[in-house]
């Protein structure tokens, strides 16, 4: 039988990576691409020209894996449980969100008295 101490432990450390690494993905979904360090472009083994980095497309910046899961189930969930209102719309008698906060202007030459 184990001792249940560092079995606690290391599901603490566990948990606290976990959320950690959630955090991370969350706050700053891209992180510099690891073939062109970030540059968006690399050389060639052969001449040493740049071309522009295949795995970024040139961007310098990838998505992180767990952005990546993250992104992947919330699809899973939005095609299983599709919305059948619109909550934009539930409140404010058949306008848009932008109409009840004033955004959108009406002309005065459309408005009868």
């Amino acid at each position: 039988m184990l001792p249940t101490a560092p079995i606690i432990i290391l599901l603490t450390i566990a948990a606290a990576v976990t959320l950690c690494y959630g955090w991370l993905c969350w706050m700053r979904p891209f992180r510099r691409c690891s073939r062109c360090d970030g540059h968006g472009w690399h050389t060639t083994a052969l001449l040493g020209r740049r071309r522009t980095c295949p795995r970024c497309r040139g961007e310098g910046w990838r998505l992180r894996h767990g952005r990546r899961v993250y992104n992947h189930l919330r699809h899973l969930r939005h095609a299983a449980h599709p919305h059948t209102t619109n909550h934009t719309t539930n409140y404010t008698k058949g306008h848009t969100a932008s109409h009840a906060k004033g955004r959108v202007h009406h002309h005065e030459g459309n408005i009868r008295p």
